[in-house]
């Protein structure tokens, strides 16, 4: 005979069957029909969370079947000290308004078990994660998931201020620290927004402005092409093209092919131009004078 068989019909079953009370009760039942009709005549509403029953020894030893006014003892010890957990509860609440709203009353009351409210108030909130580990487990940042770093981060701040605020008997501002702290961790979880494509603006038809000046036009003199290359870029139409061959490549001469160009035409820059006129005039006046003196002698 297994519990396992009464789950689908006795839905409380598993959370009770946890407690001591149940098993011995089960255990002392010889058939499962009077353990069917003592669930069901005698219900059992406490959670399983305050059913940590401890039975004496004796009790447990002599294996005897447990009277039905033992039972009704046993729970009602049960629902006092339930009832005496809930005070404490109630207490934390009027004391700690902010605490309690922000993270609950049972992790505020675990929070000042850990730290006294005379330590929270001067802790850095960098240091609460490492002073309260538990933070880090409990239901208010789990729910933040995968953003628990920042969840942290954001509530331990706040528990700072929410201590000080009930230290000082200040105003209730939980809620609204609270939102803002949803607000935040909301954009966490939020995709991040499509940017629209921007096409390229239009070009502006307007005519560059020539680059000038002495060094682009030493650069533009030093990169023109000469007059051998010109004539060997130019053919004349109707006239087969002379070529020769370097290595493996054929190279077409142009119009430097051609048997009735004998002369090179050579650009002279002006200056230098002058420059030639000048020492050939020198040179011309000094042989007149020396064939002058030639006669004269």
């Amino acid at each position: 005979m297994s519990l396992e068989q009464y789950w689908p019909t006795i839905p409380p079953l598993p959370a009770q069957a946890r407690s001591k009370l149940i098993i011995e009760l089960f255990s002392n039942c010889k058939h499962t029909s009077e353990f069917h009709a003592y669930l069901i005549s005698h219900p059992l509403d406490v959670p399983h969370l305050n059913l940590a029953i401890t039975l004496s020894a004796s009790l447990l030893s002599s294996h005897r079947a447990i009277d039905e006014s033992d039972a009704k003892n046993i729970i009602q010890k049960e629902q006092q000290a339930q009832l005496q957990q809930v005070t404490p509860t109630s207490e934390i609440i009027s004391k700690y308004p902010n605490l309690s709203t922000l993270i609950g009353a049972p992790l505020t009351h675990q929070l000042l078990n850990k730290i006294p409210i005379n330590q929270l108030i001067t802790l850095p909130a960098a240091n609460l994660p490492n002073k309260a580990i538990f933070l880090k487990d409990c239901e208010v940042i789990k729910q933040y998931a995968p953003h628990e770093r920042q969840a942290l981060r954001q509530f331990s701040s706040k528990i700072i201020l929410c201590a000080r605020l009930d230290h000082s008997k200040g105003p209730l501002k939980a809620d609204q620290w609270k939102n803002q702290i949803d607000e935040r961790l909301i954009r966490f979880k939020a995709p991040p927004e499509t940017k629209a494509i921007k096409p390229l603006a239009v070009p502006i038809d307007k005519k560059s402005a020539k680059r000038g000046g002495r060094k682009f036009r030493k650069m533009k003199e030093r990169m023109k092409m000469s007059e051998v290359e010109r004539l060997q870029n130019r053919v004349t139409f109707g006239q087969q093209e002379e070529t020769k061959i370097v290595g493996d490549e054929e190279i077409g001469m142009g119009l430097l092919g051609q048997r009735k160009i004998t002369q090179i035409r050579t650009t002279v820059d002006s200056k230098i131009q002058r420059e030639n006129n000048s020492h050939s005039n020198h040179d011309a006046n000094a042989t007149e004078e020396e064939s002058d003196l030639l006669k004269f002698l």
